[in-house]
Parts: structure tokens; C-alpha cells; sequence
């Protein structure tokens, strides 16, 4: 009998041994995994400004379809002012900064010079959109 009784107590030291260090359980496991997949889930969009002192700011924005390249200042809350023409809007001012003396407010798309308006351009989960305040080049 002490035998047995002397099991018991081992067993259930082990098992509050078990608890109070930690040891996750199966659905801890659940859990963590489900948790992952819906950050996994998150797509991102990021909007980079480049000011006249050629400092970068950067606004990484959660995803939203159906937006355009304009509709992430919105979402940054950065103040922008615009004049709309035939082909598209034309940023005039960022943040109170508006273009003069030949430099302007030019927008990239993961890197390259952008070919479409900011209005029109739809973003896409990943997108890096860049506005820079710059000279104006050939071609831009």
C-alpha cells in the first residue's frame, strides 16, 4: 500500500510540476497557430514621403481594396492638396509643402517612376507608394 500511495503523490507532483512550468497543452497550440494565420492574413501598403530636406517618412497602412494612390494620405492623415485635370489630379502640396522653383511632388510605385495618375492607380496589397519633393526630369 505505501507503495501505491507513494505513486499517487509522485503522480500528482508531476502533474503540478507540469502545470506551474509552463508545458504547453494542445490547445495552447491551437491557439498560437490560429493566431499566425490571421496575422499571416494582414496585408500592408506603405506610403513614403520624401520632404525638401530629403527626410523619409514612412507609413506602413493596412491594406483596404478598391483604393488609389491618393487615398493613403487619407489614411496616414497627411494633409495633401490637390488640382484635378483631364488626365488625372496633380498634388500641389504635401503637408503644407507645395512645389515651386522647378520642384515638385513626384510619386514612384515600388521604386520606378509612376506612368498613371495617383488617382487612378489602384494599390495592391505590398504596394510601396513614394512621393518625392524633387526636380523636375525629362520623361516624369
Amino acid at each position: 500500500m505505501n507503495k501505491k500511495l507513494i505513486f499517487i503523490h509522485l503522480s500528482i507532483i508531476a502533474f503540478v510540476g507540469i502545470l506551474v512550468t509552463g508545458c504547453s497543452l494542445p490547445w495552447q497550440k491551437e491557439i498560437q497557430k490560429q493566431e499566425s494565420a490571421e496575422q499571416a492574413t494582414v496585408q500592408m501598403v506603405i506610403l513614403k514621403i520624401t520632404n525638401k530636406e530629403a527626410k523619409t517618412y514612412e507609413y506602413p497602412l493596412v491594406y483596404q481594396s478598391n483604393s488609389t494612390a491618393l487615398d493613403l494620405f487619407k489614411w496616414a492623415g497627411v494633409p495633401v492638396e490637390m488640382k484635378t485635370y483631364d488626365f488625372g489630379s496633380f498634388v500641389e502640396s504635401i503637408s503644407g509643402v507645395k512645389g515651386e522653383q522647378g520642384r515638385w511632388w513626384i510619386y514612384y510605385l515600388n521604386g520606378a517612376a509612376a506612368t498613371m495618375a495617383a488617382d487612378k492607380y489602384m494599390v495592391k496589397p505590398g504596394d510601396v507608394v513614394e512621393w518625392k519633393y524633387e526636380e523636375e526630369r525629362e520623361g516624369l
